[in-house]
């Protein structure tokens, strides 16, 4: 949709809207690679008691959205 209205209004060339997606699309591949789960924290999360991923049972146990 943006790449419409911007190529639309003539703020850019249809060229600069197909790069955006292509470097988008890269840029996901590369994120949805990383191993999230296992890079260890920092030292101030941990020393403000955040040990690592939310374990999502626990969590959804804790909260009234059920």
């Amino acid at each position: 949709m943006v790449l419409f209205t911007t190529t639309y209004l003539s703020f850019h060339w249809v060229t600069d809207g197909l790069a955006a997606i292509c470097l988008g699309i890269v840029l996901d591949r590369i994120l949805q690679r990383v191993p999230w789960n296992t890079i260890p924290l920092p030292s101030w999360f941990t020393a403000r008691g955040w040990s690592g991923p939310i374990d999502t049972a626990e969590f959804a146990k804790s909260t009234s959205l059920r």
